[in-house]
Order: structure tokens, then C-alpha cells, then sequence
């Protein structure tokens, strides 16, 4: 049986490369042994590149060092695990000595014609890229997503060697490339847009009665205080849904607005959402990074209109008036002003919620940023240096 299996994701593969060869062939090689700074600033205008059949994976080699964030568990073909020798494992009681052991031996396993791909949240991911640094010549190829930027003065240090660590550093929108760029002083060159993907599209949206409330939720930079100021006094109820009590410790709640200061299973936070009339995404302003981007799109995939009050992200993901609106972050008068002509119109929030998912299905799924990210990892495993 195992043999069969193997023969067939063989054969599946061949058949890809075969398919993936003669589109190239056709459309002239788009971004093939471009430099890394050309090929960011082509894909910043126009990410769809990432969307044509890729020939990295041709001539190329994908590796990762950590299968849980499931890019290899989603497309198996093509990337490959870099398992550590196992005795390595006597380190783990030690465990940022082991991650450094890990991320030495994914180094060291890559050459000229490979790409790591690497998660910027574990530290396993940041000590790759920051050892990666150091390395004098022949550095090697490494595409980052999820990178955690911090402000204060020391982890913004690291957070820089990281970022010179790596060839490529995915961001989830362009306005994050000015702001990181400047605020790390690293060249604009070092960052690449992809657009976010729902993360719960791995499931069927779900389909509920829709209730009547509003529905607010995460914990993450979140700007309560002016949802509560937008809402107090309109007689609209909200839910809202945040896993740390700290979040509304020192806010004044008003009265249709009912807490859920707890952690809430994935699956009801995702009822909670599907289940609203509108979903409203509160940011503070003024954000190097976006945090509410993953709340955005899942609503979207749910099938419902977004308010999001934003200046870093959202405007990559709501169209306004047509899947829902970006208003000013901490500018309570103007969400105001939007949750309560979105809540007395409730057909035209149906209609909304219905374009939003239809454009989460057409361009934002899990699979839709799976494949850009391979994509990508293989474009520059065959560039220049």
C-alpha cells in the first residue's frame, strides 16, 4: 500500500511540473533569476504573479524546519521537512539551546538553490533568521511570514537581524512596508505583500439565523473604548468576545454591551461571529503591524459585512460600501455614525456579507496564501543574489 501511495504522489508531481513547465514556457518565465529586490518591488504591485503556475520548485528546494503551522501538512508535494538528527533531543530540557541546535542544523541543510520558508512567531523561526545574519557569505535563502515587530529598543534590535536574516519578509499590507521598513531601518526591498487568508476557510462557512446583534471580538490591540463610545446610548446590543478579562478592566461598559471575558472555544467564537448582523473589528491607531486582519477575513468567510476602525490592514481586505467599511481608528463619531446605518439597514448588510464571502472564496482562502507562500519560496530559491 505504501509503495502505491508513494507511486501516486510521484506521478501526481510529475504530471504538476509537467503542466506548471508549459505555462511558463508560455508566459516568458515571469520573476525567473530576478534579483530579490526586483522581484519584491514587481510583487508589491501585482501579488496575482504569485497566483501563475511557478518554476522554482522545478529547479529549486522548499524546507522547513516546523510542519505545525501547515504549509507542508496543506501541499506535501515540493516541501520538504528537515528533521533534526535525533540526538539532538537530549538538549530539550534546555529548550532555547535546542531551538538553536534546530535552527543550525535547517541552515546547514540548505544551499544555493533552496529556500527555508519560516514562521516568524516561534523562536525557533526568529533564531533561524537571526543566525542566518551572521552568516558572512553565502547566506541562505529564507521567505518569513508571520514576523512579530516590537517597538521597545532592544527587540526592535533583534527584530532588525531578523529581518536582514532573511531574503524576503511577507507582510499582510503595504502600508506595513513603509512603517516596518522605517521603523527597523532596513530597506523596503527586504518586505513583500500577500494578502492574508481567512483561517477558518478550511471549513464550510458557517450558515446560522442570523441574530440580533453586533459582534465585536479578539484581544489583540484592540480599541474598545471607542466601540463602547460608538454603541452607548444607540440601544444596539453587542457581543463582545475577548479571552483576557484585562482587555475591559478599566473600561466603562454600557449597558447593551454584554461581555465575554473568558477564553471562548474556537467553535463558539466562530458561531458568535456567523450568527451577527455585522461583525465590527476595533484597532488602536497607529500600528506597525496589523492584529485584526485574521478577525476581518474569517467574518468575511462567514458571510458577514466588516466595520474594521484601521489605518494598517484593513483597507487591503474590506472594499468599502460593498463588503463593508474603514473608518479612523479611534474616531468613535464615525464608527458610530457606520454601525448604526449598517444596523437599520439590514438587507444591505445581508447583501455585503454575501460579497464579502465571495470575495474571501475568490482570492482570500487558506489554500489562496498556501499557494502564494510556495509560490514565493520558489521564485526565490532560483534568483540572484
Amino acid at each position: 500500500m505504501r509503495s502505491k501511495k508513494n507511486n501516486s504522489y510521484s506521478s501526481s508531481y510529475s504530471t504538476e511540473c509537467q503542466t506548471q513547465k508549459k505555462l511558463i514556457n508560455k508566459i516568458g518565465q515571469p520573476l525567473m533569476g530576478w534579483s530579490l529586490g526586483e522581484i519584491a518591488e514587481m510583487l508589491q504591485h501585482d501579488y496575482h504573479h504569485l497566483d501563475e503556475p511557478f518554476a522554482g520548485q522545478l529547479e529549486g528546494k522548499l524546507i522547513i524546519g516546523d510542519k505545525t503551522y501547515g504549509v507542508a501538512k496543506a501541499f506535501p508535494l515540493g516541501i520538504h521537512l528537515v528533521k533534526p538528527p535525533k540526538i539532538l533531543g537530549i538538549f530539550k530540557f534546555v529548550p532555547v539551546l535546542y531551538d538553536l541546535l534546530r535552527s543550525l542544523w535547517l541552515i546547514g541543510s540548505a544551499d544555493q538553490r533552496t529556500c527555508i520558508l519560516v514562521n516568524g512567531g516561534p523562536r525557533f523561526g526568529i533564531l533561524t533568521c537571526i543566525l542566518n545574519s551572521f552568516i558572512p557569505i553565502r547566506r541562505r535563502k529564507i521567505v518569513l511570514w508571520e514576523a512579530y515587530i516590537p517597538t521597545s529598543k532592544l527587540k526592535k534590535r533583534l527584530a532588525r537581524r531578523m529581518i536582514l536574516g532573511t531574503s524576503l519578509t511577507v507582510i499582510y499590507s503595504r502600508r506595513q512596508l513603509e512603517v516596518q521598513a522605517k521603523l527597523l531601518q532596513v530597506p523596503k526591498s527586504k518586505f513583500i505583500f500577500i494578502p492574508y487568508k481567512a483561517e477558518h476557510s478550511i471549513f464550510p462557512p458557517i450558515t446560522m439565523q442570523i441574530g440580533g446583534y453586533v459582534f465585536s471580538g479578539g484581544t489583540s490591540r484592540r480599541d474598545y473604548q471607542t466601540l463602547f463610545e460608538a454603541v452607548r446610548d444607540t440601544g444596539i446590543p453587542v457581543i463582545v468576545s475577548a479571552a483576557n478579562p484585562k482587555v475591559f478592566a478599566t473600561l466603562d461598559v454600557p449597558e447593551n454591551v454584554v461581555l465575554l471575558a473568558a477564553r471562548v472555544p474556537a467553535a463558539a467564537f466562530a458561531r458568535l461571529m456567523a450568527a451577527s448582523c455585522f461583525v465590527v473589528v476595533p484597532m488602536q491607531p497607529h500600528l506597525v503591524r496589523g492584529a485584526g486582519e485574521a478577525t476581518v477575513i474569517n467574518a468575511m468567510w462567514h458571510g458577514r459585512a466588516v466595520i474594521c476602525a484601521d489605518d494598517i490592514c484593513a483597507f487591503e481586505y474590506i472594499e468599502e460600501g460593498v463588503t463593508g467599511y474603514v473608518t479612523p481608528p479611534g474616531d468613535a463619531a464615525r464608527l458610530r455614525e457606520r454601525i448604526i446605518e449598517l444596523w437599520n439597514q439590514p438587507k444591505r448588510a445581508t447583501e455585503m456579507g454575501r460579497s464579502a464571502h465571495q470575495a474571501v472564496a475568490a482570492n482570500l482562502t487558506d489554500e489562496h496564501f498556501s499557494r502564494r507562500l510556495r509560490a514565493l519560496g520558489a521564485i526565490v530559491a532560483v534568483s540572484k543574489e
